[in-house]
């Protein structure tokens, strides 16, 4: 008895005073002050770093974009980090339209030290690019993000490497200027690429081609080569044709599987292009289907048959003319003889090659 109201005794005091073990009335509004306080701080130093931006050229889109992928823009000191760095982009001959670019899609480069790594990286690429500000242009605006790295440590070594092995300086640096990320490698990985190739076969590193069979390997799994290949062995190549190939036009191996069944669908159609003729011009899988070899092939045919060509060109000059030069060749000959045959086509073949 004495026990149970003990009990009740107890669980009504605490009841009543459980309020003590909530928090505190007063601490709530100054949370809350603070938390508001702070957002309204963050929310103008984000507002004048995208008016400091827009200044410079970024668009609405170019700065949403921006924000988009570097959440963390707001927390950058404007004064301390962000202008001096677009100064920097200044001295170096960059116009506000180029910066505008560069930054929109990096962002990050703000973040990084100017004195340790931008400008260090932007001196490399000007070096390396022999002061021409259009390629260095055409390099920031794809891979801003060259920028946050050490480029001299990344990227040198595996130029010399190349270049001692055998490789053209001068096609080394063409190479980097289009496709600059595929030398911001390891060592490991530059060695694996250079062993792959020799076992390919492909072993003469002055050759123009290999440099871009350096690219190609490099972007494949060892799976992914897998399907390239045998893509080729079902369309009746021989693995010393595929070889052939790889070392003429290693860039076709990039092709999708899709495209090069079409290629070859349109080439056998012809029944004057077997693969003989395409193993001596790969360069065919390259150009584009309806633009290029479907045309040239329609108006051959039709040469052929109102007997205005002897013989079909070889699939070399199908593949590589120019529209100019394939026209004044093949159309120009015989311009009147199609319009009169062909008034609805005419004014296309006259344009269209």
């Amino acid at each position: 008895m004495i026990s149970a109201q003990i009990s009740r005794s107890f669980t009504y005091l605490f009841q009543r005073n459980a309020s003590f073990l909530r928090e505190p009335q007063f601490f709530r509004p100054l949370a809350q002050y603070s938390f508001s306080s702070a957002a309204k701080k963050d929310s103008r130093v984000s507002e004048s770093i995208k008016l400091y931006l827009k200044e410079i050229g970024l668009s609405d889109a170019e700065l949403e974009n921006a924000f988009k992928h570097e959440p963390r823009l707001p927390s950058v000191d404007l004064e301390k980090s962000i202008k001096p760095k677009i100064k920097t982009f200044d001295d170096f001959g960059f116009s506000n339209s180029e910066i505008a670019v560069i930054i929109s899609r990096a962002p990050k480069i703000l973040f990084y030290s100017l004195k340790d790594r931008v400008i260090p990286s932007m001196c490399f690429l000007k070096d390396l690019l022999g002061s021409s500000h259009d390629d260095m242009f055409k390099v920031l605006k794809r891979f801003g993000w060259f920028l946050t790295i050490d480029l001299k440590k990344h990227i040198w070594p595996n130029i010399e490497h190349l270049h001692k092995y055998g490789v053209p300086m001068e096609h080394i640096l063409r190479h980097f200027r289009s496709f600059p990320r595929s030398l911001c490698i390891n060592n490991a990985t530059l060695m694996r690429r250079i062993d792959k190739l020799e076992a390919l076969g492909m072993n003469d590193a002055h050759s123009k081609m290999y440099i871009h069979a350096f690219r190609v390997v490099g972007g494949m799994s060892n799976e992914v080569w897998e399907r390239k290949l045998q893509a080729f062995r079902d369309l009746g190549f021989t693995e010393t044709e595929i070889s052939a190939i790889f070392k003429t036009a290693p860039v076709v191996f990039s092709t999708s599987p899709e495209k090069l069944r079409k290629t070859m669908a349109v080439l056998l159609s012809t029944k004057k292009y077997g693969n003989a003729a395409v193993v001596s011009c790969a360069a065919i899988f390259s150009r584009s289907i309806e633009k290029r070899l479907k045309p040239r092939v329609e108006i051959l045919k039709i040469l052929e048959k109102m007997n205005l060509i002897e013989k079909w060109p070889s699939l070399g000059v199908v593949a590589i003319y120019s529209s100019k030069r394939f026209h004044d060749t093949f159309v120009a000959p015989h311009i009147s003889q199609l319009q009169e045959a062909f008034p609805v086509k005419s004014k296309r073949w006259i344009t269209n090659y």
